[in-house]
């Protein structure tokens, strides 16, 4: 008997050796081609074959991948007609799909966290914090940055720049980095940096020499202390005093009251 599936003819109960079978390939669920069982291996090092392609030939009940088939082996042909071409299915990294996963798990808990905040609001209006400031827009924002600093500027001029009677202080060096901030509450921080010289009234020698740093936070329309840091050299005595003090300390450093800002205690 002769089959149609293989080039030679053979009698019931004989062997076909490997060379001698056509192998038929499948490449995505779909029959690419035939090939002797002999040429394989050079069209898969040639590139024209790829070992996660799918073969069969007569004697086989499923389709394999190519990078199974057996090196060195005879099969015995069975008049059978090819099963269908096994799909192949695309492949995702697992850590592609965990993480698409993990964000659309995000999307949904954030609007269900949305709804229900909308929700509340809707249930109680009372509840809804009125006279806050809306989104500031780019144009807001550059007239607020510039009134905050108009008026920074402005404190910072107040502070002498000559030792007089009564205090016999005077201020220099001092410099202003603005600071932006995201909260609604405090747009804008500052830290103000500079030197502070206290002088004798009759000699006018220095007696003492600090340096200072202070954070103000510019809230409702006002700039308000915050911190102030201060290494001071007391010559007449010696010695370097390190100063730490904020909103709650009971009288503010001098150069607070000098530039006229708020304290507003956050305790």
């Amino acid at each position: 008997m002769c089959c149609a599936s293989v080039r030679v003819c053979f009698r019931p109960g004989e062997s076909l050796a490997i060379a001698e079978v056509t192998v038929y390939i499948a490449r995505a669920g779909a029959e690419i081609g035939s090939y002797e069982r002999d040429e394989l291996e050079a069209l898969v090092r040639s590139g024209e074959l790829r070992p996660t392609d799918h073969y069969w030939h007569e004697g086989m009940e499923n389709w394999l991948l190519l990078q199974d088939l057996p090196a060195d082996d005879t099969w015995e042909p069975l008049a059978a007609a090819a099963p269908e071409p096994i799909p192949e299915r695309p492949r995702f990294p697992v850590a592609v799909v965990r993480g698409a996963i993990a964000a659309a798990v995000v999307i949904v808990i954030y609007f269900l966290v949305a709804a229900w905040n909308r929700s509340a609001d809707d249930a109680n209006p009372s509840s809804v914090t009125t006279g806050s400031p809306g989104p500031r827009t780019a144009a807001s924002e550059i007239e607020l940055r510039d009134k905050a600093a108009a008026e920074l500027r402005a404190k910072i001029e107040k502070l002498p720049s000559r030792a007089a009677p009564p205090l016999n202080t005077f201020y220099y060096d001092v410099a202003v980095t603005m600071n932006h901030s995201y909260s609604t509450q405090i747009p804008w921080s500052a830290l103000i940096t500079g030197r502070e010289n206290v002088v004798d009234p009759n000699s006018q020698e220095t007696l003492s020499r600090l340096e200072f740093q202070m954070l103000a936070d510019y809230r409702d329309g006002e700039w308000i202390f915050k911190e102030y840091r201060a290494t001071t050299d007391d010559f007449a005595k010696t010695v370097t005093i390190e100063t730490n003090e904020d909103a709650t300390t009971q009288v503010p450093p001098s150069v607070v009251s000098l530039m006229g800002l708020k304290v507003y205690e956050d305790r």
